[in-house]
Formats: structure tokens, sequence, C-alpha cells
């Protein structure tokens, strides 16, 4: 298999995200006991498979979608499901499959989008910026061609 490249845009995490999401939450447990009341239902319940990452420091377990401040740590590849001795390195093995179906079939990873200035978010600045502009140029003395 190929190695995973160093860097990955910030899209291409929050789809790795979403992927563990639909992933983690195709666990079903056989051994649940559901009950309605007193009686009892049938056996199993579909369950979110909790996943371990290194934060802070030490193993930390999330039952629910990955928080955006464990997208930003650089073991993110390395989040993964406990299963007893064996450790199954999801992230890591969906940014693999990723990277074969970019190379091999054509698809296509999201890039991240140009960072907007503060100054095109700020609707003030602009109408400002504008008024200056047509100020500019309005002050400029004609030119007149001979």
């Amino acid at each position: 298999m190929d190695a995973p490249k160093k860097e990955m845009s910030e899209a291409t995490k929050q789809l790795l995200a979403k992927l563990e999401d639909i992933i983690g939450n195709s666990c079903y447990n056989t051994s649940a006991k559901n009950f309605a009341g007193r009686d009892e239902l049938d056996d199993g319940r579909w369950i979110r498979y909790p996943i371990t990452v290194q934060y802070n420091g030490k193993p930390e377990q999330f039952r629910r979608k990955l928080p955006p401040s464990v997208l930003a740590k650089d073991d993110f590849l390395r989040a993964r499901y406990v299963a007893g001795v064996n450790h199954f390195y999801v992230v890591q093995g969906l940014f693999e499959v990723l990277q074969y179906l970019e190379k091999h079939h054509g698809l296509k990873l999201p890039d991240d989008p140009p960072p907007t200035p503060r100054s095109a978010q700020n609707p003030m600045l602009k109408r400002i910026q504008a008024r200056a502009k047509l100020l500019s140029e309005s002050s400029q003395p004609d030119k007149k061609t001979p």
C-alpha cells in the first residue's frame, strides 16, 4: 500500500471524519437486551462504536462524532477502533482508500478554499473602499485627447 501523504487539506479531514462516523455507526451489538416496560424485545441494538484517539497525551475514547480539536491534531490518522488486543486504524485505512481511488480511478480529493482576507469579510470596510475609489476617480482631471 502507498504511504499516506504527510499533509492533507482540512476538507479531506472533514471527509474522513464523516466517513469514519458512517462506519462507527454501523456496529450492531447482538448481546444488548432491549426492553419496553417489562417486556423484553428482540436482542441486539445498533451502537456507535467508540473510536480511540491520542488526546492531550493519553488515549481517549469518543462515542460521538470526533470534535474539531481532534481533527486539528497530527495524530488524527491514528484514530482507531480497539477490539481486545486488535487495533483497527480506521481513519488511516480510509485515507489510503481515498488515495487509491484518487490514483487509480480519478477521484479528486477536496482542496481547502483559499483563506478569505479579513477585509473581504467586512461589509462596512467594502463600502468605505468603494467610496474611496469613487472619490479618487472623480478627483482626477479628465484627460483630453488632442
